[in-house]
Order: C-alpha cells, then sequence, then structure tokens
C-alpha cells in the first residue's frame, strides 16, 4: 500500500509537472510581437521567448513602462548596425531602469540581416541592460564563438528578428551622421526618434520548473538606492567590436566606445 501512495503522488507530481511545461510551451510558440513607430516609419518586430527568454523579458519590460518612447537611434553605421535605446532627443543618456541581465548568446540565434540583438559593454559579457541594436548586415564577429577563454565565447544576444520594415531600417543606416557632443561620432545629425514602443502581442510567461525562478526576477523592481548605486559604477552599454572592414578612425583601438 504505501509503494502504491508513494507511486500515486510521484504521478501526481509528473503530471502536474508536463502541464505547466506544455503550458509554457504554447504559450512560447506566441512570438511576441512589438511595433516601434520612428519619425522614419515603423518596423515591427518578432522576439523570440523560446530562445532568449531573459532578453525578451527584459526588453518588454522597458517597452510595456515607456522607456523608449522619445529616445534616439544614437549610434548609426552604415553597412553595420543601427543601435537605439539609451539616450534622449538631447543626446543625454537614460539610466537604466533595471539591473543588467545575463548574456544569452549561446542560444543559436544569429547576428544577421534583420536580427535585434541587445548592446552591451565589450568586456563585460552579462552588461546589457535597455540598449539594442539591428543588424543591417551578416555580422558573424558579433556571434558566440568556441573558444578556449571564457571572455572571448560570449557574443551579442540575439532575441528576435524584424519582419517588416526593413526598408525603414535601410533608410535610417544611410543618414549622415558625425559627432555631436557627449557623443564622439556616429550620432544620425537629424535626430532618429523611437516616437513609441509598443507591445501588440506578448503572451504571459507561464512558469514551469526549470525557469520560473529566473523569468520572475525579470518581473521585480530593484530598490532604487540600489539601481542608483549600481548604475552609477558603470559605463553605459554601447560598446561594440568593430569588424575589420567597419569605419573606425585609424589611430583608434579597439573596441571602440562611443
Amino acid at each position: 500500500m504505501l509503494n502504491r501512495n508513494m507511486l500515486n503522488r510521484k504521478m501526481k507530481y509528473l503530471t502536474t509537472g508536463l502541464l505547466l511545461l506544455l503550458a509554457f510551451t504554447v504559450h512560447s510558440e506566441e512570438m511576441p510581437i512589438v511595433k516601434m513607430q520612428t519619425n522614419l516609419g515603423v518596423i515591427i518586430l518578432e522576439l523570440n521567448l523560446e530562445k532568449a527568454p531573459k532578453s525578451v523579458a527584459n526588453f518588454l519590460r522597458y517597452a510595456r513602462e515607456g522607456f523608449y518612447d522619445g529616445t534616439i537611434f544614437h549610434r548609426v553605421i552604415n553597412n553595420f548596425i543601427i543601435q537605439g535605446g539609451g539616450y534622449t532627443q538631447n543626446n543625454e543618456k537614460k539610466l537604466s531602469l533595471y539591473a543588467p541581465i545575463p548574456n544569452e548568446s549561446d542560444n543559436d540565434l544569429k547576428n544577421v540581416r534583420g536580427s535585434i540583438a541587445m548592446a552591451r559593454i565589450y568586456y563585460e559579457p552579462d552588461s546589457a541592460t535597455s540598449q539594442f541594436f539591428i543588424n543591417v548586415r551578416d555580422n558573424a564577429n558579433l556571434n558566440y564563438q568556441q573558444a578556449a577563454i571564457e571572455e572571448q565565447k560570449w557574443g551579442y544576444t540575439v532575441f528576435g528578428r524584424v519582419i517588416k520594415g526593413m526598408d525603414v531600417v535601410d533608410e535610417i543606416q544611410q543618414v549622415e551622421t558625425g559627432a555631436k557632443e557627449p557623443l564622439k561620432k556616429h550620432v544620425p545629425q537629424s535626430p532618429i526618434i523611437i516616437e513609441k514602443v509598443t507591445v501588440e502581442n506578448a503572451p504571459p510567461l507561464v512558469p514551469n520548473t526549470s525557469v520560473s525562478q529566473e523569468k520572475a526576477s525579470l518581473l521585480v523592481k530593484p530598490k532604487i538606492q540600489e539601481l542608483i548605486s549600481e548604475t552609477s559604477t558603470r559605463e553605459s552599454s554601447e560598446i561594440f567590436f568593430l569588424p575589420p572592414d567597419a569605419p573606425s578612425e585609424p589611430d583608434e583601438p579597439e573596441p571602440l566606445p562611443d
């Protein structure tokens, strides 16, 4: 009788676990859709919650709180990337609302044309906060690499793709750029404004036994004093390693900070 009770109990837990896993799988098949309205047109993004859960949850959180509304694409490099999500129209850096998220660049999503990825500090893999970039070409050097040295493995986490509006992205990448204090270069001379970011479709994050704590932690806002203390000692997540054929000053070392 004891063995039968134990078996029934184990079957109950197993059934519950399978139901939770199934629920998460069903929801994750519904890719979140985000509409990014710019002063040059609309960009529609499809986010991959399955492959990049932390990055997607982080981006959706900033979007829902209106953090991106009124910001600019502050770093535009033709035939490389367009980057935004961290500066106002006055070229003032916005303080991130939350702590940095873990790097997920080993998720098999690649930095190909039209993909959206998290910006971060070059030498700190787990430093992404609010800033993101859209690849305007295939940038294999930004992907996760098989390397002997741990710090050299991590790339830039791709968490979605442009499904409509690449013509807008291409128009942005071709604008005239230069210096605008405090940024030293690659800044559009006529502001490219992210007027509003709207979450069109985002399924709830259904908990399961393997990822519930990690996902849930992304929904908890840190104490404001801890936030100020942390962000005041960090560099902004705007540093990239440029491939050899990307525009750069001949006397400037890599990585290139703005």
